[in-house]
């Protein structure tokens, strides 16, 4: 376990033309980045948007043919140096 100082976090929740995209920009004070934090909020964002859905698509055997999350990823990790 190591402590990680968040400074900041941005969310951003788009509904594109196939589904909905979630983005999470997170900052720390740490020696360690805050990149697994990001991906953590992204899996949740992604998986209330899904359990919010879920009622629309189930078919008649209980199941979800269509609902898919298909990539998380991180974009960017950056390091810089503490002012």
């Amino acid at each position: 376990m190591h402590l990680n100082y968040i400074t900041y976090v941005n969310t951003d929740v788009k509904v594109i033309e196939d589904g909905v995209e979630i983005t999470v920009d997170t900052r720390n004070m740490s020696n360690t980045g805050s990149a697994m934090e990001a991906v953590f909020a992204v899996g949740v964002g992604l998986l209330t948007v899904w359990d919010m859905v879920k009622k629309y698509e189930k078919d008649e055997n209980g199941q979800y043919p269509y609902t898919v999350i298909k990539e998380v990823r991180v974009l960017k990790a950056l390091k810089t140096p503490a002012v």
